[in-house]
């Protein structure tokens, strides 16, 4: 096992810690910066070294995700394995206002159309334990900027449940699992802890939202995964480094493992999250030697 796979596990059972890592991270992002090849998996594995990254997201739907697995591995750098959640499959394939429609008129339909989904969902998170990563992340957009997505009847009865069935083929291998979703999901913090998930990485949200989140959180007896918004990193290095040394100081109190928000799109805000992860260490280190 990486050391940066312990002090996951170890963050991901509550422990207090600097645990640094990248979410949704673009090729074109990496590859504007001149990290390494254009063959993806060495890219991103650069992209890792360069940062130094704990553990990187990999979406199981990109082909070149087994190899990616093994790249970042040798640079020390852990995976969070992502797959989709089934009404995520489902929107994909009908379209989201479609889908969301289908949610209000008629749950029972669009459950069976989830159920359709879910043998490959399964199949992607068995894969995915075979790679042995570090963490399994079930990602399912049940909220937005401007609030839920679907009513909260239909995520706690419908989604949350089928979501429910990854965590527990990844529990079968003592493997943890993380929820990600755009927007606040207070509302359904309860019911993402109960469907078997130690975190949550919410999107999109800005510094006084998450702390909010977070605390939260906390009271639910989860971890969250965040704390560098795209805005900050749109704003610039010193907004950045502003949100670097704010991440460290709620990781120290614990629940937190720091990452971007999932938003990042270009070179200049990779190159911002790289400053904000510096500013963080620096915390880290400054308080150790006070």
């Amino acid at each position: 096992m990486l050391p940066s796979e312990i002090r996951i596990r170890e963050a991901l059972a509550g422990q207090p810690g600097l645990v640094l890592g990248t979410t949704f991270l673009p090729l074109a992002a990496i590859e504007g910066l001149m990290w390494g090849s254009r063959h993806a998996p060495m890219r991103v594995a650069a992209a890792c070294g360069n940062i130094g990254a704990d553990f990187a997201f990999v979406h199981a739907s990109e082909v070149w995700a087994d190899e990616a697995v093994g790249r970042i591995g040798e640079c020390g750098t852990a995976t969070m394995w992502v797959v989709d959640g089934p009404l995520g499959r489902v929107a994909a394939d009908d379209g989201w206002d479609a889908t969301l429609r289908q949610s209000a008129l008629d749950p029972i339909a669009l459950g069976r159309a989830m159920d359709r989904h879910m043998p490959q969902a399964i199949e992607q998170v068995r894969r995915g334990l075979r790679l042995e990563v570090a963490a399994i992340v079930v990602a399912d957009d049940l909220a937005g900027a401007e609030g839920p997505l679907v009513s909260p009847d239909f995520a706690l009865e419908e989604v949350l449940p089928r979501c429910a069935r990854l965590a527990e083929e990844a529990a079968l291998e003592a493997v943890p699992s993380v929820f990600h979703s755009d927007g606040d999901m207070r509302p359904l913090m309860a019911g993402i802890r109960k469907a078997g998930f130690a975190a949550l990485h919410p999107g999109g949200l800005g510094a006084e939202q998450f702390e909010a989140v977070l605390a939260a959180a906390r009271r639910a007896g989860m971890l969250m995964l965040g704390g560098i918004s795209g805005d900050a990193l749109r704003a610039g290095d010193a907004a950045a480094v502003a949100a670097g040394t704010g991440a460290a100081l709620w990781a120290a109190a614990g629940g937190l493992l720091i990452t971007d928000d999932g938003g990042i799109s270009t070179s200049q805000e990779l190159a911002a999250l790289v400053e904000a992860f510096a500013a963080a260490r620096r915390d880290v280190t400054q308080g150790s030697d006070s």
